[in-house]
């Protein structure tokens, strides 16, 4: 089975299980969608068992068929990762650099290390990627990212993933200018219950760190129709309603906003927790996150 299940074939399983689409894969893959359920149908019978569950919409893994793609993403990374240290091909001359957010939000504070590491080094692929810690550590250990950006709050549940801590956290209430909030120095039961929140959409409710806080203070939870991790569409959000945006992130970053929008009960989360880096606990760091960890290190000690 091993000569007909190639790694174009992989790539093209892996492809679809990360869209959940055959359509949006082809697209993707640059080929027609004819062609693409083909191969699928022909790794399926040459395996003996379904990869893929046909849906109205889309498709969705089977139990043998996610398996099967957890093994064959590990397999491919590992191709990448031997070309691009052997540097097979004009085309390896490249090298890339592959950033997680979980929550998202967080990828905003790389900007200016990201722009820094770009003026420093040459011939460098970068992408982010961002999802529910769930959805992204995982994708440390498949070779999928190099390296996420996350919290320590985030990473109880993922005790041996290697983490170098960069910055201590801190929380507030942002609401704009003139907010019928902003003279108050903390926000009450009334308030919760009286303006909509914004919540970052992968910041996941249930694990926030605010939550916790929140239900300490005896406060109920965070009615939230605002849901994004744009902060674009959070700032125009903020700036056009009553609003508010419960935000844990670096004191730096809160000064910044500060100037902008007001903060309301600023201070430290009541369990202290850090802005930070995983890694793989079963792959090397490589020297070009190396390079990007210190910058952003250095960024953040400035």
């Amino acid at each position: 089975m091993a000569d007909r299940l190639d790694f174009r074939k992989l790539r093209y399983v892996v492809a679809v299980a990360q869209v959940h689409s055959l359509t949006a894969a082809a697209r993707l893959l640059s080929i027609t969608q004819p062609a693409l359920t083909r191969c699928i149908s022909e790794v399926e019978e040459e395996l003996g068992f379904q990869i893929f569950v046909r849906l109205p919409r889309g498709v969705s893994l089977t139990e043998e068929g996610e398996r099967f793609v957890n093994r064959a993403r590990v397999l491919l990374a590992d191709l990448e990762a031997l070309s691009e240290d052997f540097q097979f091909g004009a085309t390896a001359a490249r090298k890339k650099l592959r950033i997680g957010g979980a929550p998202g939000t967080y990828l905003s504070l790389a900007a200016n290390s990201l722009a820094q590491f770009v003026q420093e080094s040459s011939n460098v692929d970068i992408s982010t990627s961002m999802g529910l810690p769930r959805e992204i550590f995982p994708r440390l250990e498949t070779g999928e990212l190099d390296l996420v950006l996350t919290t320590t709050f985030h990473l109880q549940h993922w005790p041996d993933l290697p983490v170098e801590i960069l910055a201590p956290l801190q929380f507030a209430y942002m609401v704009k200018k003139g907010h019928p909030l902003e003279n108050r120095k903390k926000i009450t039961r009334d308030d919760i219950q009286e303006f909509p929140a914004i919540l970052g959409a992968t910041s996941d409710s249930l694990h926030l760190d605010m939550v916790e806080l929140q239900g300490k203070q005896g406060l109920p939870p965070l009615h939230a129709p605002y849901v994004t991790d744009d902060f674009s569409l959070i700032f125009a959000l903020l700036n056009q309603t009553d609003a508010y945006f419960p935000i844990i992130t670096i004191s730096a970053s809160m000064n910044e906003l500060s100037q902008q929008f007001t903060m309301i009960g600023k201070g430290k989360p009541s369990t202290e927790h850090h802005l930070c880096l995983a890694y793989a606990k079963t792959r090397a760091v490589s020297p070009l996150v190396r390079s990007f960890a210190s910058i952003m290190k250095e960024k953040l000690d400035d």
